[in-house]
């Protein structure tokens, strides 16, 4: 895809996510439901405990289930990784509720999360 069809893409993600954000408001138990089905694991890659704490705590406020948390290497960039065949979405819609990340898939994996967040420097809370 060019950039003008990525940017617009993700013009249009954004637009329905505005939308589906007002349904949540009708459908709050739909949603938590969704989201408690999805195992995340959180790997913090800056120096600050408080950036852990802080992705943590929005993830369990939108009801994601944390399977486990650590520490890994120093890392510039929040990544998003979908795991397995966890769906590329639901790693978009995390990153929209983080504000920030970069989102891969990889079909390989040793990992029981359905999504692995690695936690860059970028993400200031």
């Amino acid at each position: 895809a060019s950039k003008s069809e990525s940017k617009e893409l993700v013009s249009q993600m954004f637009e329905t996510e505005q939308v589906e954000e007002e349904d949540e408001e009708e459908l709050p138990e739909e949603n938590k439901k969704q989201n408690s089905k999805i195992k995340i694991e959180v790997l913090n890659g800056t120096n600050a405990s408080s950036s852990l704490s802080a992705v943590t705590t929005i993830l369990k406020q939108k009801k994601y289930s944390i399977l486990k948390t650590g520490e890994t290497t120093t890392s510039t960039f929040t990544t998003i990784i979908a795991n397995g065949d966890t769906d590329e979405a639901i790693a978009e819609k995390i990153k929209e509720e983080l504000g920030v990340g970069t989102v891969l898939t990889t079909k390989e994996t040793a990992s029981k999360a359905d999504i692995t967040i690695i936690i860059g420097k970028d993400f200031i809370k």
